[in-house]
């Protein structure tokens, strides 16, 4: 028989919802972050999301990626400054902003 290890406590973090937005036909398009935002959720639809982080802009060629359909959690950041999200025109991008309570 295997030896049995200790068991470790898990801490999860808590967070507090902000606001959400929806953005149709996003081309490089700045979010409005909420001013206590540290995190925030990209749902795209109708197509892939790219987006950047403290960055100029956002384009197809960006490293950030959720796939249509997906759902991708940035963050926690302690330096959310700006976020841009690119995606085709017949997409929407549904975004919820949270933070550390």
């Amino acid at each position: 028989m295997g030896r049995r290890g200790r068991a470790q406590r898990v801490e999860l973090r808590q967070w507090e919802y902000l606001d959400g937005q929806t953005v149709t036909a996003p081309t490089n398009f700045e979010l409005t972050l909420p001013e206590a935002a540290t995190a925030l959720s990209l749902e795209p639809e109708g197509g892939a999301c790219y987006y950047a982080i403290n960055q100029t802009g956002a384009a197809a060629s960006s490293h950030g990626y959720v796939a249509d359909g997906g759902l991708r959690v940035l963050g926690p950041y302690v330096n959310l400054i700006t976020v841009h999200i690119h995606g085709p025109q017949t997409s929407r991008v549904h975004i919820q902003y949270f933070r550390e309570a």
